[in-house]
């Protein structure tokens, strides 16, 4: 199938609507907010907030373009793609197809739209991704546009497949895992809506009208958070700004129509429920986290909907995600907008199995690997997206791998084994397969004679690397890429880390 025209290239809107800046970015302009300023617009403080907002732009701008141009050291795949409205949710089909005799395989992604006043649509769309046996020339550059690699526009297509008129933006969208063709929405009101997309046509009626399989009624509120039950098919959590957890059996049927009602309401918080999850391996059980700063696990087989059956003080901020461990029974992540990645045990949640502070601003999503039980990913509006391996964390607070972009990210979710895809708030839809060499285990390159004293991170010439300082019979520096290939010593004995902050701060590659 063609690729949708209406899916690639954003229009901005004259005089409002959405404005498309150099790295994909996304800002909203409100062309009545410009009426009846006058000479309100020219004041010190308007001028001043410009004059940052400029900078910040090409900062953020200069260090996107660098980071391009240098993702053949760091990726063994990075796909791009421009979607004509930003898109707040992503997430991979299980589905895989392997053509005979092509170079690559296809896979399905479910993407929403979220437009400025236009009609939006809940996405199928399809990917071609090379096989790992498929033969490119990594180092091919592209001079006109500046880009390299070789999975050229032949083969590397991502293509709507399917649009299905929705209600309002795409807030998130999940399929259900016992039948990925049921996918189910939250919408910008208070009601989820299912989807069979199987039962949808390809191309969205003309008219707009949002034909959805089922309502799903019990909040008062629209929301973010949606899990569907992996041990109980049917079984769908949602979290709401009203303060409440909704549970819906689908399997139930409707009562009326094509509404259901909520099979039970959960009311433990105090403020907005930003995420929700189920338990992984426990059909009975899911976590909740919200704007009051708590983390609740819940029992489904409690009296009680009103109180959790453990509580915890989880962040010094508001709560915004989760994700429970698919390989232990007691391992689960949340992060915050106090800038954290908390690591649990369900055994003992009065204390912190571990906390990660890389990340410089609010974190939006954590998500667990599927293939490796060490493997956590998490992403926020500091436009990073880190890997954590847990297997060494204890000995390294620094993430495994670390992924630049120029916007804000929302982490998709990981397919086959190193691929990992992002979506959030500018146009840009990213799929990174990350190098081998980054996932294998790197407390080799240090060698067997030499312990860390001191790690750090630098970000240098607006790239990322780590600088090792080792106690050997001297004091040595050792500064290298996250590529794994490119390593340089530094030509001086530092006496004092302030000494060693100055010397690597002004070290170029």
């Amino acid at each position: 199938m063609a690729a949708d025209a209406g899916f690639v290239g954003a229009e901005a809107s004259p005089g409002g609507g959405w404005r498309e800046r150099a790295d994909g970015f996304l800002l909203h302009v409100d062309s009545s907010r410009r009426v009846g300023r006058g000479a309100s617009l020219h004041t010190a403080r308007h001028l001043r907030t410009v004059f940052e907002d400029t900078v910040e732009e090409r900062v953020i701008n200069e260090e996107y373009k660098i980071w391009k141009k240098n993702t053949p050291f760091l990726y063994d795949l990075v796909m791009t793609h421009a979607l004509q409205w930003p898109s707040l949710t992503v997430q991979w089909l299980p589905e895989v197809t392997k053509p005979e005799g092509k170079d690559y395989a296809l896979h399905w992604l479910v993407l929403g739209t979220h437009t400025s006043d236009e009609q939006n649509h809940l996405v199928v769309a399809r990917v071609h991704i090379p096989n790992d046996d498929a033969q490119f020339d990594a180092s091919h550059c592209d001079s006109e546009k500046g880009e390299f690699g070789g999975f050229g526009s032949v083969t590397g297509k991502i293509e709507c497949e399917i649009k299905i008129n929705h209600e309002g933006e795409v807030n998130r969208a999940r399929y259900m895992p016992q039948n990925p063709h049921i996918i189910a929405t939250k919408t910008p009101s208070s009601d989820v809506l299912v989807f069979d997309y199987t039962k949808h046509p390809a191309k969205p009626d003309p008219s707009g009208e949002c034909n959805p399989d089922l309502r799903l009624r019990g909040h008062q509120k629209e929301g973010y958070g949606l899990s569907w039950n992996s041990n109980l098919s049917g079984h769908l959590l949602s979290a709401s700004d009203d303060h409440t957890v909704c549970l819906w059996d689908i399997n139930a049927g409707p009562k009326e129509g094509k509404i259901v009602d909520a099979k039970a309401i959960f009311t433990g918080h105090s403020a907005v429920v930003e995420d929700v999850a189920w338990h992984l391996l426990h059909e009975s059980l899911f976590g909740s986290v919200a704007d009051d700063q708590k983390l609740m696990i819940w029992d489904t087989r409690s009296n009680t909907t009103s109180k959790p059956s453990h509580l915890v003080d989880a962040h010094t901020a508001e709560v915004n995600c989760l994700s429970f461990n698919p390989y232990s029974e007691f391992i689960l992540a949340t992060g915050s907008a106090d800038k954290t990645v908390a690591l649990w045990d369900l055994r003992n949640l009065k204390l912190k199995l571990h906390t990660f502070e890389s990340h410089k601003d609010e974190i939006f999503q954590v998500h667990w690997s599927p293939h490796n039980e060490t493997i956590l990913a998490s992403s926020g509006t500091d436009r990073r997206l880190n890997v954590w391996d847990l297997s060494s964390f204890m000995e390294d607070t620094l993430p495994r791998y670390q992924i630049l972009a120029g916007t804000p990210m929302s982490l998709g979710s990981f397919a086959q084994c190193r691929r990992i895809t992002s979506c959030r708030y500018g146009k840009w839809l990213k799929i990174f397969t990350m190098m081998k060499s980054q996932m294998s285990q790197h407390r080799n390159w240090r060698g067997k004679d030499l312990k860390p004293k001191v790690r750090a991170m630098f970000l240098l010439n607006v790239m990322l690397h780590t600088c090792l300082v080792y106690q050997a019979p001297t004091w040595h520096c050792i500064v290298g890429s996250l590529s794994g290939g490119v390593w340089r010593s530094l030509p001086s004995d530092p006496s004092t880390l302030s000494e060693l902050l100055r010397t690597v701060s002004y070290c170029s590659f």
